[in-house]
């Protein structure tokens, strides 16, 4: 039996998916329900998840939305705790666990990892960025920006009951008190920055908007 779901949604992710999948079954002996939902992809998203992990569900929709793919994904699991993770970001499995044990024991609601932004080959004004990004206290203690939020069949009710957004993560850390949330030290997700100004403009625009 499952001791937990993941869901996993993925726009265009070819470069990214295969290793997502990858480090999820790393560390763990533990069954994870897998589920990748490809929205609206026009490359091999789809083939490279298969490959990557013939023991994930893999469905495909034809609209490129985030939020949709989410609902699908959480329609296709009754399992929790349930994993909401972005396909281009690294979790491994013993990560995962070590996640999902707070909520299994100590009744928290909602989980999330400590991020690792690795710098490595970004401008000198995006490792600055998130030098003072990271260090304010919201960003310290809130379960957003990590690319990874795990959630108890309560927490995953009360935030079904959240307006439509982009910026999910976001609308799911705020949903929860600092009593009923955590951030677990010892679970690390590697998040890739953006490299260029531009990119880092983009990426805030997108997140300004949700």
């Amino acid at each position: 039996m499952a001791v937990a779901s993941v869901v996993i949604p993925a726009h265009n992710e070819a470069a990214t998916i295969g290793r997502n999948l990858r480090a999820l079954r790393e560390g763990t002996g533990a069954d994870l329900d897998v589920v990748v939902v490809c929205n609206g992809c026009t490359d091999r998203t789809a083939d490279v998840a298969r490959a990557a992990d013939p023991s994930a569900r893999v469905i495909e929709i034809p609209q490129p939305s985030k939020v949709e793919a989410v609902r699908v994904g959480n329609a296709a699991t009754d399992v929790f705790p349930r994993i909401h993770l972005d396909a281009d970001i690294e979790l491994d499995g013993a990560a995962a666990l070590r996640l999902i044990e707070p909520i299994t024991r100590d009744a928290v609601l909602a989980t999330a990892p400590r991020r690792d932004v690795p710098r490595t080959g970004c401008s000198r004004w995006v490792r600055w960025y998130y030098d003072v990004w990271e260090a304010l206290p919201q960003v310290e203690s809130g379960l957003f920006g990590r690319g990874v939020v795990v959630l108890s069949e309560q927490g995953q009710a009360r935030v079904a009951a959240l307006p439509r957004m982009m910026s999910d993560d976001l609308g799911m850390s705020d949903s929860f008190s600092s009593a009923e949330r955590r951030v677990v030290p010892s679970a690390v997700a590697v998040v890739h920055p953006p490299r260029t100004v531009r990119d880092l403009v983009r990426r805030r625009i997108r997140i300004a908007t949700g």
